[in-house]
């Protein structure tokens, strides 16, 4: 019987980038939407799994299975994240916050000033938050959070 109180240990994870364009990234990126259920579903209806030309990938690699997804692309002074995925299983475990540290890691070396994401959800407000992003709103009325790469985070 598992112990529900066992404390969650983050899997061992590698972050992967694919470069906009690179087929192979194409693959990995709807091989992941593929093994989430009913991804049928929700690639209908989000129209994931499909990677515009200049979206840039990373993937967290957990013990060997696509375990998280990033895109971003980027758009005049700022990096602009446009999915953040993380499977079920590995919420938690510091599966995103690899992800998210590799883009701001990303922004700071190609001198870009914020990285930029948009996010209805209650829970993953309470996740960017804690990354130090600053929830404000967009030209148009929709919620964005911003995150200046150039100030410290203390998490």
């Amino acid at each position: 019987m598992k112990n529900p109180f066992a404390k969650k240990t983050a899997p061992k994870c590698t972050i992967a980038s694919y470069a906009p364009g690179d087929p192979v990234g194409a693959r990995v990126y709807r091989s992941y939407y593929t093994s989430v259920p009913n991804h049928e579903t929700v690639m209908q209806i989000m129209e994931v799994g499909l990677l515009e030309p200049d979206e840039t990938l990373l993937t967290a690699v957990c013990d060997g299975r696509v375990s998280g997804v990033l895109t971003f692309t980027l758009e005049g002074a700022s990096l602009y994240v446009h999915a953040l995925h993380i499977l079920p299983t590995v919420r938690g475990r510091g599966v995103g916050t690899s992800l998210i540290d590799t883009v701001i890691a990303t922004a700071q070396r190609l001198g870009v000033p914020v990285v930029n994401l948009e996010s209805l959800d209650a829970d993953s407000n309470k996740f960017y938050r804690g990354h130090c992003f600053v929830k404000g709103t967009s030209r148009d009325g929709a919620p964005v959070w911003t995150r200046n790469v150039s100030k410290s985070c203390n998490r």
